[in-house]
């Protein structure tokens, strides 16, 4: 986990993809020492892998099976934990 500061005139915190805090605040130093105390580290620029993907560089995906089951068997398997298939999409 990263952390990031953006100047705002209250206070919010808020989580996001690939557990990256975003804490909205006009004064970062009030959080320093609380996110050094759970050792996560401050970055100025925040870099994902979507700033990687573009159309020169468009990545790629591919399917993958490990002991003849794919994503989709197992999700099917852990319905009866709570899981659930909302949706599927296709390109």
């Amino acid at each position: 986990m990263f952390w990031s500061s953006i100047p705002y005139h209250a206070c919010e915190l808020y989580i996001g993809r690939y557990k990256i805090a975003s804490i909205f605040t006009s004064d970062k130093r009030k959080y320093e020492n609380l996110m050094s105390k759970m050792d996560i580290p401050f970055e100025e620029k925040i870099k994902t892998v979507w700033d990687n993907i573009s159309l020169e560089t468009p990545g790629r995906r591919s399917s993958i099976s490990i002991a003849g089951k794919a994503i989709y068997d197992i999700v099917e398997e852990l319905k009866v934990h709570g899981l659930y298939f909302a949706e599927r999409r296709e390109q």
